[in-house]
């Protein structure tokens, strides 16, 4: 194949890091059909992904590493500013719903499906998007994970007891949240195992778990609203953002909302700015939520990353008193401008956090590390505390077992709970199990 291709240059590369001979033929191919060809008359073999095979009775076979079937994605960058930029949107969504077809439409693995990683970013390829078009048939909510929800096992138990809220940890920072007749979604992040959030800047991370739910378990018709803490891809992605409905409503940062809102087509969100709040009732049963402060970066790099917002949900009943406080971190590193959350709001009765220590190029740490977790339940000191965000990509670098030793260390044992991805936990101003 031509060099233009970037298959020539992928497989010459992938040939020299494995120290493997490779005898390449004169001329160039002008297409797959050529390959093809020459793999009926037998003098050797190419590369090429399975979707470019012109029939299932070409001679091919699936690439395999250590038993496993090999993915090979590709991906392109452009900038926001394109003129053409809400047609490649559109573009984009097409090519990912090929991705994704109905159950009933997938068909079984019938060869090779190769993952060639081509980001490229260039002048503005800060603001654009990537999306990968070529995937492997395998179907992610048929694998087996040994982390995933039991399909005979329903999503969400019920209405929980009065005052109590139920919640299911889906992973990273996705929690469904049940508290009388709502649910809430906080940052959906649904990408699978072996996907790429994309964090600005040409830079990406790869997802090292899956989540317990895919996007289309969800409860769809039950929710009545998202927290979002940030527009990042760790915490809303090309998943979500093609799985959710354009009419549910967001409560977010105002940046994110603006993006949500015209990039995106979610109409219902809004964006708080610091101690702003909004209520959502449904029934008898009602939360505010209100922006609390966060940063996302140290210093002048902060400018860097996008608005962060912590979250305070103050559950309530038709007793129009507040009778559960949970507050959501959000990506946030401990800084002054926390201090005045405890002053406000001295009985919080379960503390969400974003840990992770996550830590991009150059060293910078931008979520909380397990120092700084245990900094955090010594200055807001709630009666319960739910760590997340703590092993799902690989920027994280501060393991949960490192926080849960220094928050014991310094006393706070008694507060911690633990709830692995498809587990629940029943909170509430007096218990949580």
């Amino acid at each position: 194949m031509p060099d233009t291709c970037g298959l020539t240059t992928f497989t010459t590369q992938l040939f020299q890091a494995h120290e493997l001979p490779l005898r390449t033929c004169p001329g160039e191919a002008a297409g797959y059909q050529v390959p093809e060809d020459r793999t009926r008359l037998g003098p050797g073999s190419a590369m090429a992904p399975r979707s470019k095979l012109t029939s299932p009775d070409v001679p091919h076979r699936p690439l395999m590493n250590e038993g496993r079937e090999v993915q090979i994605s590709f991906e392109t960058v452009w900038s926001a500013d394109s003129p053409l930029s809400a047609d490649l949107l559109r573009l984009a969504d097409a090519l990912a719903a090929t991705r994704h077809p109905p159950p009933a439409a997938r068909r079984p693995s019938q060869g090779p499906s190769l993952f060639v990683p081509s980001l490229r970013p260039g002048a503005g390829a800060a603001r654009g998007r990537t999306v990968g078009v070529n995937r492997s048939g395998a179907d992610h909510s048929e694998r087996d994970t040994g982390r995933r929800r039991c399909g005979r096992e329903p999503i969400m138990t019920g209405t929980p007891a009065e005052g109590t809220a139920e919640i299911l940890f889906i992973g990273n920072a996705t929690l469904l949240i049940r508290y009388g007749e709502l649910t809430l979604l906080t940052d959906p992040n649904f990408l699978h195992r072996g996907q790429f959030a994309h964090l600005g800047y040409g830079l990406v991370s790869r997802r090292r778990t899956e989540p317990a739910l895919d996007v289309t378990e969800l409860p769809h018709e039950e929710l009545d609203a998202v927290v979002l803490s940030h527009l990042h891809g760790d915490h809303f992605d090309r998943v979500a953002r093609r799985g959710l409905d354009r009419g549910l409503p967001f409560v977010t940062t105002p940046h994110a909302g603006r993006l949500l809102k015209g990039l995106y087509g979610f109409r219902h969100a809004t964006g708080l700015r610091t101690w702003q709040s909004r209520t959502v009732r449904h029934g008898d049963s009602s939360v505010r939520i209100t922006s609390l402060p966060g940063r996302h970066g140290p210093g002048p790099a902060r400018m860097l990353l996008p608005p962060v917002m912590g979250s305070l949900l103050e559950f309530g009943d038709r007793s129009r008193e507040t009778r559960l406080v949970v507050y959501l971190s959000g990506d946030t590193l401990v800084y002054d401008g926390l201090r005045e959350i405890p002053r406000r709001y001295p009985d919080i009765h379960l503390a969400v956090l974003h840990l992770g220590g996550t830590t991009l190029p150059g060293g910078l740490l931008v979520t909380m590390d397990a120092g700084q977790g245990a900094d955090l339940l010594d200055l807001v000191r709630p009666r319960r505390a739910l760590p997340v965000h703590y092993d799902d990509y690989t920027v994280f670098t501060s393991p949960l077992d490192d926080f849960l030793a220094e928050a014991r260390r310094r006393g706070h044992g008694a507060r911690l709970l633990r709830c692995a991805p498809g587990e629940r936990v029943t909170v509430g101003a007096h218990a949580a199990h």
